[in-house]
């Protein structure tokens, strides 16, 4: 599919314009709102970035597609869609509604065409503006928008995954149940560490897993040290402060490891099961040597820090590294699917996928496609192989292999004296036969560092691949056939830079396997699911939008809450907003309790440390935050979607962005060391006086308790038996908003959020208030008879169709029949 728009669609904010041609004309003075009627458009408000979604498949020769733009709000009367389908044709858009100032408007219509050429009129009173790719007063003189309708079939949303409650786990800090395979390095791999002197249950010294040439001795980071789970997490590591003197690696904090691992998540399947989860939502295991793993080095393989660190009585680290002499890696794989074998650790990963289907619950998995890690099994084949390697064209290189450089090394290895005395090395070198594994490894790293390998960071870490090479295409397609085998039901993918058309091999390739998978677009803010080869995206949108309702400084208003959640429905098929995970926090974001003491800020953004993020328990720092979360996470809860929870959200984790919510969970019974947050923060936010706090002026710290929050621990054992009791009407009730008016003046009271789940005469009636007073509220329904209360000891009657209820300051209540 081919769009000449731009692709940058969020529900907060639109950016860029229709056309960078398009200009208010001088002679007319923009008003200071909009009006329909005034004869006067926003120009620079008017923008399409190429947003159309294929929604059904061709049928007897057409193809339906839905078509969005969007405007100033309130500020255009007519918007119309012109298509050429073999004649001109006009199609009358729609408004979705007013959003932040922005109204969204929806078109479908139903072509032939394969080759379809568009532009849009906007009216308003006497005057008429017509948008393409030019913005013009004439539809004569506009380059018109043209887009490729893309073949194949449209993807069938798996019934499983609509409504279900997802359960997202940072494995590494989950739970750690076999220390054998904690961590003996991190992301920097093991040339940077001496060697460990930990051993395993079985006497072996840990550091053995390694080949002994790997470990140094001299100009390391120090030993490693899988870090304390109940420690203070401000407190870094000696090797993470080596990190940032020696290798400007910024905060070690993120490349500190914990020890969680799948045998971990397989003994808290329980717990997951009793919470009511449906799916659980494992952060990538393939294998890495870093905490998050989107570094992957083979996605044929579990990594062995997260499950076992031996196979067959032999290393795993060891089995998996590549032998570039006979073309496969030392435990005899290739790269045909047929001589792949599965490790221990793959094994434990298999077992685990079975215990939580024995639990009833679906297992996806976090995949990251955008890149892979230097250590990349194929790259390092090709950095050693040479010119003849097979995987030459799986990535970007410079033709540098001939290239001679002056080196001032130790090695022997390549070396040619010049004419001027000095040692040189050309980029590319080889290593000698029966080299050991020490030099092997100093040759990888140096071509990998002198032929022009196109990484996509400054730190060098992402490395770029070639998506156009059938055998990398091929190796990933069976790479995650190979899991969807042993029982995934589906994945997560970061796949920003890949193209559509792998994609959609993929999809094609795995629902052959399993015909009820779902693939969802990770990481995905726009507001509508543009790439019909994803069955769902992350629905950050609307999480952040319930984030924006409770947030005092940022006065979203109940109609924009309620014009949001319409709009996203009109802009997606009912489907993709069912089966896409509704966040309110995750691995990538600060968490949720957190972004209650730390208002004013957009979502996402401002968190680190840096821009003076409370990073301290947020009910220290703002004694509602408890009540903002709990109103937060029952609208989450009972809205249409699928929730997520983020692992210890359900706890009253907290922290900032990233690394500080990926904290070891805190669990029942933990008792953890106290933690600190910088000083220079509170005393610049005038925060010197909060009640068990413990403020240090002289060594520049602030101090607190590090506890679980048991009100909000409760609150979601609440709400979430609740919805497990009555799963059918989360599943499949319609939502309907409700009118809450104040009882004694009649007026409509925008701080009270009403809303109802209905499945025949079933009903469940949410009420939220976000103010800061008690109300005595109306709340006008269709619904009949009785209803009980989930959190008060009272029974409530509908009495002309209005339901009375008292609600209390930063509340929500639950009422059904």
């Amino acid at each position: 599919m081919k769009k000449t728009g731009i692709l940058i669609i969020a529900l907060m904010l639109l950016g860029g314009c229709a056309s960078g041609n398009i200009r208010i004309p001088e002679e007319h003075m923009a008003p200071k709102e909009a009006k329909k009627g005034d004869s006067y458009i926003f120009l620079d408000s008017l923008r399409h970035d190429g947003n159309i979604t294929k929604v059904s498949e061709r049928h007897d020769g057409k193809t339906t597609l839905r078509i969005l733009f969007s405007t100033k709000g309130d500020d255009v009367e007519e918007l119309n869609l012109y298509y050429r389908d073999g004649t001109l044709k006009k199609q009358n858009m729609e408004s979705a509604g007013v959003y932040r100032g922005v109204e969204y408007y929806v078109g479908e219509i139903e072509v032939e065409a394969v080759n379809l050429e568009y532009f849009f009129e906007a009216r308003d009173g006497r005057v008429r503006y017509f948008v393409g790719e030019t913005g013009e007063y004439s539809p004569k003189k506009i380059e018109k928008f043209t887009y490729e309708v893309e073949e194949g079939k449209l993807l069938e949303v798996p019934q499983w995954s609509k409504n279900s409650l997802w359960y997202g786990i940072y494995v590494d800090t989950f739970n750690n149940a076999n220390e054998d395979n904690d961590p003996i390095f991190n992301e920097m791999g093991p040339e940077y560490f001496f060697q460990p002197r930990a051993k395993m249950e079985s006497g072996q010294y840990k550091s053995e897993l390694i080949d002994r040439g790997l470990w140094r001795s001299v100009d390391t980071l120090g030993e490693f040290q899988v870090s304390d789970w109940t420690g203070d997490f401000s407190v870094e590591e000696a090797y993470e402060k080596n990190m940032t003197s020696k290798y400007n690696q910024g905060s070690g904090k993120n490349t500190r490891r914990y020890g969680g691992d799948l045998q971990g998540v397989q003994e808290k399947l329980y717990y997951l099961k009793n919470m009511g989860v449906d799916v659980v939502n494992l952060s990538s295991v393939f294998y890495s040597y870093s905490a998050h793993k989107m570094d992957v080095i083979d996605y044929r393989h579990v990594s062995p820090d997260l499950a076992q660190v031996k196979s067959r009585g032999k290393s795993e680290y060891m089995l998996l590294d590549v032998d570039h002499r006979r073309d496969e890696n030392k435990l005899g794989e290739g790269l045909e699917s047929s001589t792949w074998k599965m490790t221990e650790s793959d094994m434990l990963l298999e077992e685990l996928i079975l215990s939580a289907h024995n639990k009833e619950m679906k297992v996806v998995l976090d995949v990251n496609l955008d890149y892979v890690s230097k250590r990349f099994w194929a790259l390092k084949q090709l950095m050693l192989q040479g010119k003849e390697s097979p995987y030459r064209d799986w990535f970007y290189l410079e033709d540098n292999w001939d290239k001679r450089i002056e080196y001032r090394g130790t090695s022997v290895v390549g070396i040619e004296t010049g004419d001027d005395g000095k040692k040189y090395r050309k980029a590319w070198i080889e290593a000698p036969e029966g080299a050991s594994v020490e030099v092997i490894e100093e040759v990888y790293r140096w071509n990998l560092e002198h032929m022009g390998v196109k990484f996509l960071d400054e730190g060098q870490n992402m490395v770029a691949v070639n998506y156009s090479n059938e055998g990398y295409r091929t190796y990933i397609k069976d790479s995650l056939k190979k899991w969807v085998e042993l029982g995934v039901d589906g994945y997560r993918i970061e796949a920003s830079n890949v193209p559509r058309d792998l994609i959609r091999e993929i999809e094609e390739s795995l629902s052959k396997e399993k015909k009820d998978l779902l693939l969802v677009r990770a990481w995905e803010r726009s507001t509508h699911l543009d790439d019909t080869n994803f069955h769902s995206k992350d629905n950050y949108a609307l999480g952040s939008i319930i984030i924006d309702y409770l947030d005092s400084r940022k006065k979203l208003s109940k109609d924009e809450l309620e014009n949001a959640f319409y709009i996203y429905s009109k802009l997606n098929t009912l489907d993709n907003v069912y089966a896409g995970p509704l966040y309110l926090d995750s691995k990538d974001t600060d968490r949720v309790f957190s972004m209650m003491a730390n208002p004013g800020r957009k979502y996402d953004s401002l968190n680190t440390p840096e821009s003076n993020y409370l990073n301290i328990r947020p009910d220290l720092a703002d004694r509602r935050a408890v009540a903002r979360v709990k109103v937060a996470s029952l609208i989450q809860l009972t809205m249409a979607g699928s929730p997520y929870i983020y692992y210890g959200s359900e706890a009253g984790m907290w922290g900032g962005d990233a690394p500080y919510s990926r904290k070891p969970m805190l669990w029942s019974g933990q008792k953890n060391q106290a933690e600190r947050d910088r000083y220079e923060t509170y005393e610049a936010l005038g925060k010197l006086n909060l009640n068990g706090v413990e403020y240090n002026k002289v060594r520049k710290y602030v101090e607190y308790p590090v506890t679980r929050n048991n009100e909000i621990s409760s609150h979601y054992t609440k709400v979430l038996d609740f919805r497990r009791e009555n799963a059918e009407i989360f599943r499949e009730g319609k939502v309907r908003f409700l009118e809450a008016v104040e009882e004694e003046s009649g007026k409509t009271l925008d701080d009270v959020l009403a809303y109802e789940r209905i499945l025949g005469e079933k009903r469940v009636i949410v009420v939220v208030n976000r103010g800061t007073t008690s109300r005595k509220v109306g709340i006008y329904t269709d619904g009949r008879g009785e209803f009980d209360s989930l959190f008060k000891e009272e029974n409530k009657k509908i009495t002309g169709k209005r339901l009375k209820v008292d609600i209390g300051p930063l509340e929500g209540a639950i009422y059904y029949n």
